[in-house]
């Protein structure tokens, strides 16, 4: 057990004797800035642009982890059940 991308990643290497069988519970990464920081939104319009014009899903690709993807960059999103 350890973190998702990590799993999906070494499982897809040719010479890897993982086997990515599932997820148990899904956490989504994120970043932490100083409440109220002008950092907060700007990160987010980064990322969903990132998003938007097909570059999150070109490096998620090349990783192997496009399963993890997320749609949305959001601020204080609700946990996955």
């Amino acid at each position: 057990m350890s973190t998702i991308n990590g799993l999906r990643y070494q499982a897809a290497q040719t010479a890897s004797r993982t086997t990515f069988l599932g997820e148990y519970h899904r956490l989504d990464v994120g970043f932490a800035f100083k409440k109220g920081s002008p950092l907060t939104k700007a990160f987010r319009a980064a990322v969903n642009e990132l998003i938007e014009d097909g570059t999150y899903t070109r490096i998620l690709k090349k990783w192997g982890t496009s399963a993890s993807a997320i749609d949305a960059s959001r601020i204080n999103p609700p946990e996955h059940k």
